[in-house]
């Protein structure tokens, strides 16, 4: 919005033109704090200055309606600017106030609405055309008052972009209130937002002490405190002041007790205020419950609701009742408001508060369900998407589950049918061993491609991509984005594994469920468990809708939690925290109830019982610590767990210990995950000791702790007689030449480990030297990870040595290293005459400002060259850096054009480069244009990244591409490459039947070079993913490929994408 406040402590002193304000259905008194400024201009203290504010703190903190809350807001912000009580410090000065209500305009023209709204009936036209001339002549005088934008009507959306966008009355001030939801969708176009705080803690607490402070049992106040402290759901009702004012009633009346759950608290809240209504019409009840003496006014009242409801809408007006009987609008749960218009008024009702018309809604439902012979799914299709109207499911569950055990479990169907019809995209996290800088994709590109097409992720995603079951909704494009509803802080999805360029160390993985089936299903079985007191069984009709959801929404992989966002990186992790209340309430019931009757369930993440007794759970991933110790018996019981996943948790010494113990007895546990965690050589002495007598432990994974030599050593002696271990990672722990020498010592004995990866340590030359003389004699081990170690080629020649006689070693890394041409032309002598190795890194991307000779150049590039002339068995290369000059590549190219092993190649160049130099020319792109013609290439992956190519150089690949049957992915992204260059790439593809993946990311191509490609893909029918993001294309262009099936995907980081990805259905 655009208002204009001088914020305290700017040393420019501007006035803000556009500034949101947002709250929040459940807010009860005001507080306005600064949230963000989406501009240049950054807020430092509060909207309206701080003599302003204070005032709004004094004045409105009994209100207790929202929206009532807002208007008043307003009102007060028209009158005190009225009488001058605004300073033009905190204020912008201006000569008009307008204020509109978004509900009443009729049309997008902003005049036709200050005509309708705010001009007497009566003026004559030339005052109406003064009036007028003032605000277009005059705009930086004008502050223009948007009231609730939320209740737009849909269709005027779109059309009144333009005017908070700035391009219709481009100086006017404007000042946008709005629902979180409905903020979401402009506040990218506002100079400022800011957030009205709710009702608190520390206000609800105050108020419960004060209302019992002159009672004759003060010390209810500090039960009741306890009892909301350790129950999150009752605190999330203390948002509002009225509930807050119900539950000390309601825990007066009993003496201490509460309602067990929502929907039982807004039927005491209900009977509450019906019989103040009887008591003032002098109505007996006759010791009968008000609420259902009212249960047809208030069904009258559902409908409406639910009608306003699906409408987007919080109010109604009389000429909505139609014939229907209007006793319900004096009953006290609406409030009365004066008409907007002036010419047409229209008498206006709005319910006291949002979740009150939920209520109502629901309880509405739940009597035609029960009562009615009208069509039941259609009545429930209404609440679609279920995200958008999810406390009205909640509120429904409960309600019908008092009614008729049938009508709860059709209710419980429906909620699932209806959730399955979201038709979410599935994504699959792929839980991995983290290894340091192992891809060759660039960090901007990774985050230009991640979604793209992978052949091994293809089965993942068999339920594909559908449009929106909202499409044709004016809101539909910003809802995806931002309206989800009550579950926008639990759905969450990951990206997709798209391009495994390089075989990882550690093979196995967990792939959890998706975070939003998980969230639907935790938040269902939450509403099941409070249809009943808290108590130790279920009732018989709680069991029926928990085999109900096990039958209509199974899941293989469950992974039950209460979410919180950590932003780390490009994604959202969502973590694990059980508070005492849901421990002891039925929740773990009505979730063993569910584990019954799943029939799909292969994966879980906690539940002592079913571990015990599960005769399929395989793998097992807990994202807290604090469980190993609950969970230690139930895993020295269970026969099926095979993988234990426990990275990144906080693990420490004393869970290690408890893992020890669980080692020694346990007899299926294959592979334990315990990475980035805070293991000293302590933890790593208990869990040496376990396997010690352990003869199923396969794989362990204990990277990116502290354990250091003495961790090392302990495990060291273990290995020397362990006869079961396989797989060992103990990258990122801080060990020096002397933990790798008592490691390389026990691999003298040890004849079953195949993976070692202790990358990213300091084990320099000394350690290089000793695992060099293990491997001429060792014939087990065929993973060697040894990357980001400050090995020289001093270390390098004596691995070399070593590799002339062993005949086992398949994969060596030894990238990002200092290895220099020397270290090169060692590692090439030896690949001319090795027939075992089949992938080697030598990176040097991580060593930006390390010595020229300890970077390899030209000679030890071309020395690796010629060595691929003979070499018959590497398949995987991977040599990435700033170094690789344009003899170096033509080099490669002409040794390739004889090699028929090699299938991966990744030349990607420096990505933190400051200065970009073209280090290819045509020439040398023409020797591997010929190196993919020839008859024996076997290339499948090619990454030629972030190396300065133009679109001249582009020619020579593009014909390669247009005759090659073997390449399938192809990485040009971070290059010069324009438009001339894509229609060539292009047209490449008309004859091109192999290649999955073309990523063009970070490049200057244009809307020509988008038009060809959308022209060509009508017709290729092999090219899954295509990456354009962060290009030079305009919306025009970006929309081209809206006549191709499948997904488009922009960078919703920036408010004007440049480019796009598509991935084919």
């Amino acid at each position: 919005m655009r208002p204009a406040s001088t914020m305290p402590g700017d040393d420019h002193s501007k006035h803000f033109r556009r500034e949101l304000l947002n709250y929040h259905h459940l807010e009860g008194n005001i507080r306005i704090r600064p949230v963000i400024a989406t501009g240049d201009k950054r807020p430092a203290s509060i909207v309206l200055g701080d003599h302003y504010s204070k005032q709004f703190r004094g004045e409105l903190i009994n209100r207790h309606h929202h929206e009532g809350n807002i208007k008043l807001l307003n009102d007060k912000l028209a009158y005190d600017w009225s009488v001058g009580d605004i300073t033009t410090e905190s204020f912008p000065k201006v000569d008009m106030l307008l204020r509109l209500t978004c509900r009443d305009m009729k049309s997008a023209n902003i005049e036709d609405a200050i005509e309708d709204q705010l001009l007497p009936t009566d003026v004559n036209k030339k005052d109406k055309e003064t009036f007028f001339h003032f605000i277009r002549r005059y705009q930086s005088r004008i502050l223009l008052v948007l009231d609730g934008l939320d209740e737009l009507p849909k269709n005027l959306f779109k059309e009144f972009l333009p005017l908070i966008k700035g391009r219709v009355f481009p100086l006017t001030y404007l000042i946008i209130t709005a629902r979180h939801e409905a903020g979401m969708k402009v506040r990218r176009h506002c100079d400022a937002l800011f957030e009205i705080l709710g009702y608190t803690k520390e206000d609800a607490d105050s108020y419960i002490k004060k209302y019992f402070s002159c009672h004759d049992k003060s010390r209810l106040a500090g039960k009741l405190i306890r009892a909301i402290d350790i129950d999150s759901q009752l605190r999330e009702l203390t948002a509002n002041a009225l509930n807050t004012a119900l539950l000390c009633l309601v825990f007066e009346d009993t003496g201490g007790r509460l309602p067990y759950n929502k929907t039982m608290l807004y039927c005491e809240l209900v009977d509450c205020v019906l019989r103040r209504y009887c008591s003032k019409k002098e109505i007996p009840l006759d010791d009968k419950r008000p609420i259902e003496i009212y249960a047809d006014q208030l069904n009258q009242l559902g409908k409406l609701a639910l009608e306003a409801l699906l409408k987007d809408q919080l109010a109604f007006t009389l000429g909505e009742l139609k014939s229907q009987s209007n006793e319900f609008l004096e009953l006290g749960f609406l409030s009365r408001e004066a008409s907007a218009s002036k010419i047409k008024p229209k008498p206006t009702y709005a319910f006291i508060h949002k979740t009150f018309q939920e209520f109502f809604a629901a309880f509405h439902l739940a009597l035609e369900l029960v009562t009615a012979d009208r069509d039941q799914t259609a009545l429930l299709t209404q609440l679609s998407p279920v995200n958008k109207y999810w406390q009205v499911w909640k509120f429904l569950i409960t309600i019908a589950a008092g009614k008729s055990d049938n009508t709860a479990i059709f209710v419980v169907s429906r909620l699932c049918t209806s959730f399955r019809n979201l038709k979410h995209r599935k994504r699959v996290k792929r839980w991995y061993r983290k290894q340091p800088s192992e891809s060759s994709d660039s960090e901007d590109d990774s985050k230009d491609d991640s979604e793209g097409y992978s052949e091994d992720d293809s089965k993942d995603d068999s339920e594909g991509y559908s449009e929106d079951d909202s499409k044709g909704d004016p809101y539909a494009e910003e809802e995806d984005k931002s309206c989800r509803g009550v579950f926008s802080r639990l759905f969450t999805d990951y990206d997709d594994e798209v391009c495994e360029d390089i075989k990882h160390e550690y093979d196995w993985r967990l792939p959890s469920a998706e975070t939003n089936e998980v969230s639907f299903l935790e938040e269902t079985i939450d509403t099941i468990a409070q249809c009943e007191q808290r108590n130790n069984k279920l009732s018989s009709c709680q069991i029926k809708m928990a085999s109900t959801l096990a039958r209509c929404f199974p899941m293989d992989k469950v992974i039950v939690k209460r979410s919180y966002y950590l932003h780390t990186r490009d994604e959202i992790i969502v973590d694990i925290s059980y508070n005492r209340a849901t421990l002891d309430s039925q929740f773990p019931l009505v979730f063993s109830e569910y584990l019954k009757g799943n029939y799909k369930l292969k994966e879980l993440v906690w539940d002592r019982d079913a571990l015990q007794t599960s005769r399929f759970l395989t793998p097992l991933h807990l994202t807290t610590d604090q469980f190993i110790t609950l969970l230690a018996p139930a895993l020295q019981a269970n026969h099926t767990v095979t993988h234990l996943n426990m990275r990144e948790v906080g693990v420490g010494d004393v869970e290690a210990k408890a893992l020890g113990k669980i080692l020694q007895s346990n007899h299926t546990l294959t592979h334990l995950c315990l990475a980035v965690n805070e293991i000293t050589p302590i933890g790593v002495e208990a869990l040496a000791d376990a396997l010690r007598s352990n003869k199923i432990l396969e794989d362990l994974n204990i990277g990116d702790n502290v354990i250091g030599d003495k961790g090392a050593e302990a495990l060291g002696k273990v290995l020397q007689s362990n006869q079961t271990l396989t797989h060992l990672c103990l990258a990122d722990n801080k060990i020096t030449p002397i933990g790798v020498k008592a490691l390389a010592e026990a691999l003298k004995s040890n004849e079953i480990l195949e993976n070692l990866n202790i990358g990213n340590n300091d084990i320099g030359d000394e350690g290089a030297k000793a695992l060099g003389k293990v491997l001429q004699s060792n014939h087990t081990l065929t993973h060697l990870y040894i990357a980001y170690n400050r090995i020289t080629h001093i270390g390098v020649e004596a691995l070399a040595e070593a590799l002339r006689s062993n005949k086992i070693l398949e994969n060596l890394n030894i990238g990002n290293n200092y290895i220099g041409d020397k270290g090169a032309e060692a590692i090439s002598q030896v690949l001319e005459s090795n027939r075992t190795l089949r992938e080697l890194n030598v990176d040097i991307r991580a060593h930006a400002f390390c010595p020229p000779h300890r970077q390899i150049g030209d000679q030890g590039v071309r020395a690796i060259a010629h060595a691929l002339r003979y070499n018959s068995s590497l398949t995987h290369l991977s040599i990435c850096g700033k170094t690789l000059s344009d003899l170096s590549f033509a080099a490669l190219g002409e040794a390739l054009q004889s090699n028929c092993s090699l299938t991966h190649l990744y030349l990607r160049g420096f990505e933190t480069s400051l200065v970009r130099h073209h280090l290819i020319d045509g020439l040398s792109l023409e020797t591997f244009s010929k190196a993919l013609q020839s008859r024996g290439t076997q290339m499948t992956h090619l990454d030629l990244g972030n190396l300065s190519i133009s679109s001249s150089c582009v020619i020579p690949l593009a014909k390669a591409l247009s005759v090659n049957g073997t390449l399938k992915r192809l990485d040009l992204s971070n290059n010069e490459i324009d438009c001339p260059g894509a229609v060539t790439l292009a047209q490449a593809l008309n004859t091109n039947q192999s290649l999955i993946q073309l990523r063009l990311g970070n490049n200057k191509i244009g809307d020509v070079g988008a038009k060809e490609f959308v022209e060509v893909l009508q017709c290729n029918k092999t090219l899954m993913f295509l990456g354009l993001m962060n290009n030079r294309m305009t919306k025009s262009g970006q929309d081209l490929f809206k006549v191709l099936s499948g997904r488009l995907e922009s960078d919703s980081l920036y408010f004007c994408s440049s480019g796009l990805n598509w991935i084919r259905s």
